[in-house]
C-alpha cells in the first residue's frame, strides 16, 4: 500500500496531456520499483513531463513492483475529496492481479468512514524515460525570465506552490537534445523536463514523448 498526499497528485495532473488523440497520457502515472525506492507519480503531455516521488513512511519496503494509470476523473474525485476534507488520508494499491488500481480515502476522525475509487488499468503508457536527456554537460540558466513566460515553465510554478516550494526559486539548466530541465528549491522529490521553445515549436510533439535520449530523473 502507498500513501501520498494529494498535493504530489494535483501537482503531477498540471502535466498530463488532455488530448483526445493520445488517450494513454491523459492520466497521471503511478509507479513502483519495488524494494525501498520511492514510488513516484509521472505525467506527461507533448512538451512536457514531471516526476514527483512519494515520501513513505520510515521502514518502507515494496515487495511487488507495479505500474498502473491514474484516470483523469479518478484523480478529479480524490482532489474533490482533499479539498473539501483537507484532513482525509490518501493509500493506493493495485488489485485484481493488476487489473485494477484502487486509491482509498479516510477521515482520522471519523474511522469507520472510508471512500473508495476503482479504475480499470488503461492501454500501456509510453516510456517516458525515452525522452530525458542524454547524460552530459548541464549550462546553468542564468536568466531564466524568458523561459518563465513559456505556458509549460507555468505550470512548473504551479507545481511549486502546490508542494510548498517557492516559484522564484525554480533552479533550471539547459540539457542536451534542445530540452530544459527544472527542479524546484525546498522541494526535494520534484524534476520536471520540457522541450526548449524555439520558433519551430509546435502545440503537440510526439517525439518528445516516444524518441529522444535515454537519461535519468
Amino acid at each position: 500500500m502507498i500513501i501520498f498526499n494529494p498535493s504530489s497528485l494535483k501537482a503531477a495532473l498540471l502535466f498530463a496531456s488532455n488530448d483526445e488523440e493520445h488517450i494513454a497520457i491523459n492520466c497521471v502515472r503511478i509507479e513502483v520499483d519495488g524494494g525501498t525506492a520511492l514510488p513516484r507519480f509521472v505525467a506527461v503531455n507533448g512538451i512536457a513531463l514531471a516526476v514527483v516521488a512519494l515520501p513513505q513512511p520510515l521502514g518502507y519496503r515494496c515487495e511487488e513492483p507495479f505500474a498502473a494509470s491514474i484516470s483523469r476523473p479518478m484523480c478529479g474525485a480524490v482532489l474533490a475529496i482533499a479539498q473539501q476534507q483537507p484532513e482525509t488520508e490518501f493509500n493506493l494499491a493495485l488489485l485484481d492481479e493488476g487489473k485494477c488500481l484502487a486509491i482509498s480515502g479516510q477521515n482520522p476522525g471519523d474511522p469507520d468512514v472510508a471512500t473508495v475509487w476503482r479504475d480499470a488499468c488503461p492501454i500501456p503508457y509510453p516510456d517516458w524515460r525515452k525522452a530525458l536527456p542524454p547524460a552530459g554537460p548541464r549550462n546553468q540558466l542564468l536568466d531564466p525570465e524568458w523561459a518563465m513566460a513559456e505556458a509549460p515553465m507555468q505550470l512548473i510554478a504551479k507545481a511549486a506552490k502546490e508542494l510548498g516550494g517557492r516559484s522564484s526559486r525554480i533552479q533550471m539548466v539547459e540539457a542536451p537534445g534542445n530540452r530544459l530541465e527544472a527542479r524546484i528549491a525546498g522541494v526535494e522529490h520534484f524534476y520536471a523536463m520540457v522541450m526548449k521553445p524555439t520558433p519551430e515549436t509546435i502545440d503537440w510533439q510526439p517525439e518528445f514523448v516516444f524518441c529522444g535520449g535515454g537519461g535519468a530523473a
